[in-house]
């Protein structure tokens, strides 16, 4: 998903994640010392995007597979995440 988000909205603000619930589930966003919404230019002028994916890893035999167990994202004209 980096990679994705990196060429096509940002590269100086990669998405990184952050585990909880002992390790099953984790959180995927754009990331500083805490989730951050980042600067893109549009023809508006600059906005600031945020996102964030709460992902749950599943066992599936010998295998695990990453559900995705909801997704939240938004365009606002500030820098702060709330």
């Amino acid at each position: 998903m980096s990679e994705l988000v990196a060429a096509t909205v940002t590269k100086q603000h990669p998405v990184q994640r952050r585990f909880i619930a002992g390790g099953s589930r984790m959180t995927l966003s754009f990331m500083e010392q805490r989730p951050i919404a980042v600067p893109i230019k549009t023809r508006l002028g600059r906005l600031y995007f945020y996102l964030g994916q709460a992902l749950e890893a599943v066992e599936e035999g010998e295998r695990f597979r990453l559900r995705t167990r909801e997704y939240w994202y938004r365009i606002q004209q500030g820098p702060g995440t709330h």
